[in-house]
């Protein structure tokens, strides 16, 4: 049996800023076809339910730190992290997720002031490893992750946080994946891509070049060219063309002094000088 492509659908979700959610679907549905020509079993799982199982499963006794924006309201705080990499995209750790985020540091000593145990909630906990990480920075200031909610949970993260002594409760359970993959990632959206250290700006998971798709998001690398065209293409059919690009983030090669539009169709261009499209 083929591993599930696993995609969280989260670009109907309140949060999601600048997206023309009446042409979601089409997207979502081109989006779809081009995973599954390169042979990938995709598994969408929607923010209707990742929402539901998220709320079901807090435990309203300890402090709530929520380490995503979309499905909890009202968390006791939040934890701007992400996973970073340097200007020749190499793997970094974990940095700050925004200029409107503290320094990590200065964040994880904000969540030790809520008490000696908390909860983290997330929506997807796939290796384990930057909960891993999280809990360790906690251990050195005296507080333990009682348990962690997410709506998404894969086998070998839920192993390597129940050898912590940290429980999982996950609304979808995943015994092994080819990938999986938040929605935003695919696209042109507000949060999309890897942080850029020093930069302010993200790296776009399928770009080819700004990117790394085949490490990043599973995209065979014979595929990647076509596939970074079509998921520019996608992102011009969902964003607001007159709206300023730096509006809706910063991304490694794209100007954001420009509309979405233009940024967009100059990076199409260029990859029509490279013969990609």
């Amino acid at each position: 049996m083929e591993k599930p492509y696993v995609i969280s659908a989260e670009l109907d979700s309140a949060t999601a800023e600048y997206i023309n959610k009446k042409n979601l679907e089409n997207a979502r549905e081109s989006l779809d076809a081009d995973l599954r020509a390169m042979g990938k079993t995709t598994q969408w799982v929607s923010s209707t339910d990742m929402r539901r199982a998220i709320a079901k499963s807090i435990d309203t006794r300890l402090p709530v730190v929520s380490l995503e924006e979309s499905y909890v309201d009202a968390p006791d705080t939040r934890l701007g992290i992400s996973r970073g990499v340097d200007s020749s995209l190499r793997d970094i750790g974990y940095i700050s997720r925004s200029s409107s985020y503290a320094p990590l540091a200065s964040q994880i000593d904000q969540v030790a002031r809520l008490g000696n145990e908390i909860q983290v909630v997330d929506d997807v906990v796939f290796s384990g490893e930057m909960l891993e990480w999280l809990s360790m920075e906690l251990r050195k200031r005296q507080v333990t992750i009682g348990r962690v909610v997410c709506g998404i949970a894969i086998q070998e993260g839920i192993n390597k946080l129940e050898e912590l002594s940290i429980p999982v409760q996950a609304g979808v359970v995943y015994d092994d994946v080819d990938d999986e993959i938040c929605e935003r990632d695919l696209f042109i959206a507000k949060g999309s891509g890897r942080k850029v250290k020093g930069t302010g700006a993200s790296a776009l998971y399928f770009d080819r070049i700004y990117g790394r798709p085949t490490t990043w998001a599973s995209i065979p690398a014979k595929d990647e060219g076509w596939f970074c065209v079509n998921s520019l293409e996608r992102s011009l059919t969902l964003l607001d063309p007159s709206v300023a690009l730096s509006r809706v983030g910063s991304f490694l090669g794209y100007s954001s002094d420009d509309s979405t539009q233009q940024a967009i169709q100059k990076r199409l261009d260029q990859l029509q000088e490279r013969g990609e499209v």
